[in-house]
């Protein structure tokens, strides 16, 4: 990514964090964007948006295109409990 790719992919997070819980638009996110930062071309949006998913951090809907899922990092595995002896 070029230097303002990442400035966009990082300015998109903060929003991202901000304004939503889980699931959000692209429509919402480009708003959001723009009222915070400026205006941003939905082109560049969906870049940012693909690059983040290739990293794991967001993920697309397999049914809607323009609804995101904002990927938590998976809860830590709890060790087994180990059986009662008596």
């Amino acid at each position: 990514m070029q230097k303002s790719d990442e400035t966009i992919a990082e300015r998109v997070m903060q929003v991202i964090t901000e304004k939503f819980a889980g699931s959000f638009t692209v429509k919402n996110l480009r708003y959001w964007y723009t009222v915070k930062y400026g205006e941003i071309s939905s082109r560049r949006i969906f870049l940012v948006i693909d690059q983040l998913e290739a990293d794991g951090i967001l993920r697309r809907s397999e049914t809607h295109v323009n609804k995101v899922r904002f990927m938590r990092p998976p809860a830590p595995e709890k060790e087994p409990a180990l059986p009662a002896t008596e």
